[in-house]
């Protein structure tokens, strides 16, 4: 995924526009960040033998309707406290972070055209006795203002049950899906076309950057065969 930190004037028409009130987009997405934090064990199921996976399916949500869903587990020989450190650098890596914030403009792109997606993400970190919870709640925007679409990870790494002090496994779900802004009529044909050309071409660049993030996990603190 191209992260790309422009800082144009905003318009009327300027993409960019329709963040400009990002304290208030923030601070929704910072509410939404706790409610996920509550979901996080029942989102993300223990496995007695986890091994390196990594797997998208597509679901379709009674709320939000079609959604990706990216699942990955990364049993690494290091502890639970080394790895969220290597994930919160990933987090940070290349962003001009603020308060735990970036503004960046997205390109995602398909055989027939270029289009920009302006974002906004709140991420926050939990620490547990047993276990730290990195959950972040994303919101991204279409030129059009009428379409914008939703991202919610949650990363859990628990310690090992055979070295609980020099093993550890991560956890990663990421749900990618669209909405419509509140109290704007969309035709179904524009939605499904979204869904199909945009959802479509951030999931297959969402899934790579979940990957690579995942190989420099295990390339940094090592793969174990046995957790």
């Amino acid at each position: 995924m191209d992260f790309v930190f422009e800082n144009p004037t905003p318009t009327a028409h300027h993409p960019l526009s329709a963040i400009d009130n990002s304290v208030s987009i923030l601070a929704q997405l910072e509410k939404v960040v706790d409610i996920l934090y509550l979901d996080s064990s029942s989102v993300l199921q223990s496995k007695t033998h986890p091994s390196l996976s990594s797997s998208l399916m597509v679901k379709h949500d009674i709320h939000r309707g079609k959604t990706i869903e990216i699942t990955t587990t990364t049993p690494v020989t290091c502890s639970i406290e080394d790895a969220a450190s290597q994930i919160w650098g990933n987090f940070t890596k290349h962003r001009d972070a603020v308060d735990n914030t970036f503004r960046y403009v997205r390109r995602s792109v398909n055989h027939e055209s270029v289009t920009p997606v302006n974002g906004l993400a709140f991420v926050r970190k939990y620490e547990e006795p047993d276990r730290i919870v990195f959950v972040v709640a994303e919101q991204l925007l279409l030129p059009t203002q009428v379409l914008q679409f939703g991202m919610r990870c949650w990363t859990v790494i628990t310690r090992s049950e055979s070295e609980p002090c020099r093993s550890s496994v991560v956890r990663s779900v990421l749900q990618l899906y669209t909405e419509c802004q509140e109290g704007v009529a969309i035709r179904q044909r524009d939605l499904q076309d979204a869904e199909e050309k945009v959802l479509g071409a951030l999931s297959v660049k969402m899934r790579k950057n979940v990957e690579a993030a995942q190989d420099a996990l295990v390339e940094e603190a090592g793969l174990t065969t046995g957790a």
